[in-house]
């Protein structure tokens, strides 16, 4: 049910927003590399006192991106070997885990929307969380969830004669955690958000300057 309703949104965003500028638009690919900051822990629980924190870590991913004058629509995937701090009522210790994120979003572009020119972006969303590893290994469920996904970037121009684009962002992936039993308890759910910081290089794959 959350992949059909991943895939729902990334066809209705894609729709919505490559239809009516077609003959403007041009294919971009970009790899990234980044830091995942989780501003939440998974797990929250008072008693008996446990947390589940993944922990900060580098980012590797990419992107495929329609890009038109003013808008664009993007589909893109990180991978984070991010550790999991556990602390309970007598000690901190990290296991081995990680976390994957996968989006769709529509941006909004605000600049002089002429060729070669910066340009700041607004995006909006929806994207899934896939959390794996030792550390969740003892739960039946609640690994994958659905997320909506907020961005805020900016790309910059390298160079007239160099077709390629430095693009930074920050996505906010907010969703509701909640893990199945370990053993005979569940987790309580709870709003969280976890954030990736990327820098990136856009590469023209097909169409006109915008």
């Amino acid at each position: 049910m959350k992949l059909r309703l991943f895939l729902a949104v990334v066809a209705g965003t894609t729709a919505v927003v490559s239809t009516p500028v077609q003959a403007q638009t041009r294919l971009e690919f970009t790899p990234h590399l980044g830091m995942y900051f989780p501003l939440k822990p998974a797990v929250r629980e008072a008693s008996p006192p446990l947390t589940m924190r993944q922990v900060t870590s580098l980012v590797l991913g990419g992107g495929f991106a329609l890009n038109s004058k003013k808008f664009s629509v993007e589909v893109k995937a990180d991978y984070s070997p991010s550790q999991v701090a556990t602390t309970d009522n007598s000690r901190t210790f990290d296991t081995n885990g990680g976390i994957m994120f996968a989006s769709a979003k529509a941006l909004m572009k605000f600049g002089p929307y002429k060729p070669n020119t910066p340009e700041l972006q607004l995006g909006l969303g929806a994207g899934m969380i896939s959390r794996f590893g030792k550390a969740w290994s003892g739960y039946s469920g609640g690994k994958t969830d659905p997320a909506l996904v907020l961005a805020f970037g900016g790309r910059y121009p390298m160079g007239q004669w160099l077709p390629l684009n430095v693009k930074v962002e920050i996505e906010n992936y907010i969703s509701h955690v909640q893990f199945g039993p370990a053993g005979s308890v569940g987790t309580t759910k709870h709003l969280n958000h976890d954030t990736v910081w990327s820098v990136g290089f856009e590469m023209p794959l097909t169409g006109p300057d915008n």
